[in-house]
């Protein structure tokens, strides 16, 4: 049987907090804002975590695992803060994900140990299809410094990769 949207409020504010936020953090329950926030959805198909801006669904996942909603929370709630983390740690010289992913996992490890894993398996799997690129920051960097002098922006790309290569 399908969790009430109420219970499922309760049960996930108890585990972001286990991650020091509270229910700001959160998705809405029932209704979207419209603004890229998710949401969640109950219907006789499961659970929806559904993402919608200005009127266009963004992204729907469905599920009848209520702990497999939760993790698709708690996962967001954790990169959102895993970037905040980072953009207060900026380092030009490293790709910022390198530590965005370390803080997600770190976060929902506070959790389970076992979201954890799930989430640094997912993680590789997208370091596969795109790797690391340390050296983007630097690039676009010396490429608008280039612009800003006069260089085309095809100039200034060019001069940027033969400083900063391509991973």
């Amino acid at each position: 049987m399908l969790q009430s949207l109420d219970d499922i409020r309760e049960t996930a504010l108890a585990r972001v907090r286990c991650m020091g936020v509270g229910k700001g953090a959160l998705p809405t329950f029932g209704y979207s804002e419209q603004s890229g926030r998710m949401h969640i959805e109950i219907d006789g198909d499961g659970y929806h975590y559904v993402g919608c801006e200005r009127g266009s669904e963004l992204e729907r996942r469905t599920t009848t695992d209520l702990e497999a909603l939760l993790y698709w929370i708690c996962s967001d709630v954790a990169f959102g803060m895993g970037v905040a983390y980072e953009f207060a740690r900026r380092d030009p010289a490293k790709d910022c994900r390198r530590m965005i992913f370390a803080r997600q996992t770190e976060l929902l490890g506070q959790i389970s140990p076992q979201w954890a894993e799930r989430c640094a398996q997912e993680q590789a799997l997208t370091l596969q299809k795109n790797p690391y690129d340390d050296l983007a920051g630097l690039r676009a960097t010396l490429t608008r410094t280039l612009r800003e002098k006069g260089d085309t922006q095809a100039q200034a790309w060019q001069a940027a990769l033969a400083q900063y290569p391509m991973p």
